[in-house]
């Protein structure tokens, strides 16, 4: 199974403030959306609380420290695990293909060593009192491509899609 991480980060690496992603870019969201969609998407609980509704089309898996019998029952949608190797085996059994990490920015820092691959999409933008950084991008992330995009009427930021991947990861 191919793990992958995918975040949007401002020019200071932020990602949130407030539990929230301060900055509206659609362009961001519908790339995100593309790659994601169909997939496994794996996230810690605080970001799973701060989406609307679930994420349409995709399986939730949610890693969280709370006990799992006082939380809801695991759906083909929504299910929650203690820990990523029980996360990764809850996709061995749906037979995954992927898995993609959306966040937040305790599961970035643990789980991009084990990314094969890292979209990150840089919004330009700073953030005013920011509470979330995404993690230093290790050096054995090598940046493969990318794709700018201008701000227009609909997206106010300049975005940079990057795509690094992994020289460490054995595949």
């Amino acid at each position: 199974m191919k793990i992958v991480t995918i975040v949007a980060v401002d020019t200071q690496m932020v990602i949130g403030a407030g539990n929230k992603i301060p900055w509206h870019a659609p362009a961001d969201l519908a790339f995100f959306k593309q790659k994601t969609l169909h997939q496994h998407i794996l996230m810690g609980y605080q970001t799973y609380a701060s989406l609307p509704r679930l994420l349409p089309q995709r399986q939730h898996i949610v890693l969280t420290r709370q006990n799992l019998a006082n939380l809801p029952q695991p759906t083909a949608e929504l299910c929650f695990c203690n820990g990523y190797e029980a996360a990764l085996d809850i996709c061995a059994q749906r037979q995954a293909a992927e898995l993609w990490i959306i966040g937040g920015g305790q599961i970035y820092a643990q789980l991009l060593p084990f990314s094969e691959e890292l979209y990150i999409s840089r919004i330009d933008t700073k953030t005013e009192n920011p509470d979330t950084f995404f993690p230093a991008i290790p050096a054995n992330f090598l940046l493969t491509a990318e794709n700018k995009r201008a701000a227009d009427e609909k997206n106010l930021y300049d975005i940079n899609f990057q795509l690094y991947v992994n020289q460490a990861v054995i595949r």
